[in-house]
């Protein structure tokens, strides 16, 4: 993926390529009537990959008019500077998914919620001193039978700006009783400075 950013550092725009590079979805960023927004558009055979998963036919949908100028809108909760809360809205007034986070000392645990309000992910993080994230596990909420507790180590290569531009993710794999940490992938990031 390629991320765009203003002067602020907030996000304005995510072109995503499926793992042969073709343009898949691009989501933009921004600010209407007050509310942060995106809207996207996906590629010629109108396939849409996201991670926020398909409504609940058990969630009605708020009686007021789709906006068409955007597909999500977005609320935020703050504590003591941390983001505690995320809500998505869909643009007809629905609630989407809820990202609520818990944050200690060295350690931030993150609690997804379906539109239905049930719990869907669980992730708790462990960060460095200058929270990087360095540990991570994902627990199988949902399909804890089909996926297990996963966990995740990351170590980074940084460039003169203090920015991550390599990420290696080990994963943690249990065979005959013993544990060791594999290879899983490496990200990368080119960053351009203003």
């Amino acid at each position: 993926s390629v991320e765009y950013y203003d002067q602020s550092g907030a996000l304005t725009q995510r072109d995503s390529y499926d793992s042969q590079g073709k343009p898949f979805q691009i989501t933009v960023y921004g600010y209407i009537d007050g509310m942060r927004v995106s809207n996207y558009k996906t590629d010629n055979e109108g396939n849409v990959f996201t991670v926020m998963g398909a409504p609940s036919p058990a969630v009605a949908i708020a009686p007021r008019k789709s906006d068409p100028r955007f597909k999500y809108s977005y609320e935020y909760k703050y504590e003591g500077g941390k983001l505690v809360e995320r809500q998505m809205v869909h643009n007809n007034g629905r609630r989407g998914m809820r990202y609520a986070y818990k944050h200690s000392l060295n350690q931030v645990e993150e609690l997804v919620y379906s539109d239905d309000g049930k719990l869907n992910q669980r992730y708790v993080s462990i960060l460095d001193a200058n929270g990087n994230e360095i540990e991570r596990t994902d627990f199988g909420v949902v399909n804890h039978d089909l996926y297990g507790d996963r966990r995740y180590k990351y170590s980074y290569e940084f460039d003169a700006a203090g920015n991550w531009v390599k990420k290696v993710t080990l994963k943690e794999v249990k065979e005959n009783g013993v544990t060791s940490w594999l290879p899983d992938y490496i990200s990368y990031r080119t960053i351009t400075y203003y």
